[in-house]
């Protein structure tokens, strides 16, 4: 069961409701053959952050002003 603070705050996994069916499985893995990361019920990719694809983001301020 779900606690929930006096502001309405919840914790704990949610049993049912909203946010449980769009969350990934528990005790996913790591895609990578020698990497056993349990990935989070939050992280909805197939891999760690050690093997992940590195996604690039332009530098801040990098906007050339005219």
């Amino acid at each position: 069961m779900m606690r929930t603070s006096d502001k309405g705050t919840q914790y704990g996994v949610p049993d049912r409701g909203k946010g449980e069916a769009s969350r990934a499985a528990r005790g996913r893995v790591c895609i990578e053959p020698s990497c056993d990361t349990v990935l989070s019920t939050y992280n909805t990719a197939l891999t760690c952050w050690m093997h992940d694809v590195p996604h690039t983001r332009p530098a801040y301020g990098s906007k050339t002003r005219g």
